[in-house]
């Protein structure tokens, strides 16, 4: 197994081992300019729902663009995201016909499918995995969490039983000195768990526990949040391992690692390991970012230009593997990174003045996925507008502290 291996989630990237309408006005003002920018990247959400699904296609590609045919494609992640940016704005008809979408593509053992494409009305990809399919998950609490409407719950619980025949636990036939034990794998077909999929898979049961007669899913949380603890932890490096598996744990430096990390421990009132987590962010800073137009086939980009300079974070740092990291702002973990730094009650003011200055390169509204495109195997990022970017946008700057809130 490859080193990024762990990071099956994709996050708006288009991973290599993928298969290759606007609707009527929601709840809110998604039309409507504001200072912060979020009505813009609203409007540019509304418009990659797809009219007969509710499903959010997960990237505005440019005509001329090689990658054209993956225009229609809606990444599940990314839906779920759009459901949590809907509801934090108001926007709650919105991130209700995305939850029927999803719904619609639940299977009988509760799973989703990895991604859809709204042109051919057929799934792109079948795979399963668990940080995909807790972020859907979570997207539904959420909903509900602020709405009061449970019409999702069975969504959300379905989901929650599935990952429950994923977690390392001796109803599933595993020791308990397994040194996964308690999380959850990364998909039916794998044996490593990545610390991604856990902290996303513990928000989500811990919230889902919190609902009304759903507290037998709380030690399922528990189970995960403690092997995060005890086993992806790396207490001598002060930062979480990529993942762990049956060898040894995987240290790949992915920047979610930090940032998600560092609001889990904030979870648990963990400030000084939190604080920790925060330190590592800094290796990951990338300034004086540009946007430019090449037909370079591994960074090709003719429609967006422009000069920064931007500053933010990028994906990955060179380790073995991943030695040709790409250098570049990446938006959707930019402002993760920014929501663990506003949590920790930092002036972000500026990096944020310098993201929304990156979203003014497109003129619709949307956050181009990274300043500059990069496809070499394993990674896979375009300049282009991207769902995961702009709807993190709008969740962090509606921040209320509810989203993947302390205990």
């Amino acid at each position: 197994m490859g080193s990024i291996g762990f990071a099956k989630v994709v996050k708006g990237a288009m991973a290599g081992a993928l298969v290759v309408a606007a609707i009527g006005a929601g709840g809110g003002s998604s039309a409507t300019a504001d200072d912060d920018g979020t009505g813009a990247a609203l409007s540019w959400l509304s418009a990659q729902q797809d009219a007969t699904t509710g499903l959010v296609r997960s990237f505005e590609i440019p005509a001329d663009d090689p990658d054209r045919g993956l225009a229609p494609l809606s990444f599940t992640y990314d839906d779920a995201l759009a459901v949590v940016a809907f509801t934090a704005a108001g926007e709650t008809r919105r991130a209700a016909r995305v939850l029927d979408g999803l719904s619609d593509l639940q299977t009988a053992d509760g799973s989703l499918p990895f991604s859809y494409d709204t042109s051919a009305s057929v799934v792109a990809s079948d795979m399963r995995r668990s940080g995909t399919l807790a972020w859907a998950g979570y997207a539904a609490v959420r909903y509900e969490q602020v709405t009061g409407d449970d019409s999702y719950r069975d969504l959300a619980t379905g989901i929650a039983d599935y990952l429950k025949t994923l977690q390392v636990a001796t109803w599933n036939g595993y020791p308990a000195n397994d040194q996964r034990y308690g999380s959850v794998l990364g998909g039916p077909d794998v044996s490593w768990a990545s610390t991604e999929h856990n902290i996303d898979a513990y928000f989500f049961l811990r919230d889902l526990s919190r609902l009304p007669g759903e507290s037998a899913y709380r030690p399922l949380a528990n189970m995960v949040g403690d092997s995060l603890w005890g086993h992806h932890w790396d207490g001598w490096r002060r930062r979480f391992f990529q993942g762990v598996t049956t060898g040894w744990p995987d240290p790949t430096r992915a920047l979610d690692l930090s940032s998600w990390g560092g609001l889990f421990w904030l979870a648990h009132d963990r400030p000084d390991l939190a604080a920790q987590a925060r330190a590592s962010l800094d290796d990951f800073r990338v300034e004086g970012a540009t946007v430019t137009r090449t037909t370079d086939p591994d960074r090709y980009n003719t429609a967006y230009a422009a000069p920064g300079p931007f500053a933010g974070y990028k994906p990955y740092l060179p380790d073995p593997g991943v030695e040709a990291a790409p250098n570049v702002v990446w938006s959707e973990g930019s402002w993760g990174a920014l929501l663990l730094r506003k949590r920790l009650g930092e002036d972000v003011s500026a990096d944020v003045d310098s993201l929304r200055a990156l979203q003014a390169a497109d003129p619709d509204g949307g956050y181009l996925q990274v300043t500059q495109g990069y496809r070499p195997a394993p990674f896979e990022y375009h300049a282009w507008p991207a769902a995961a970017g702009t709807a993190w946008a709008v969740i962090v700057l509606h921040d209320d502290g509810g989203f993947w809130a302390a205990d």
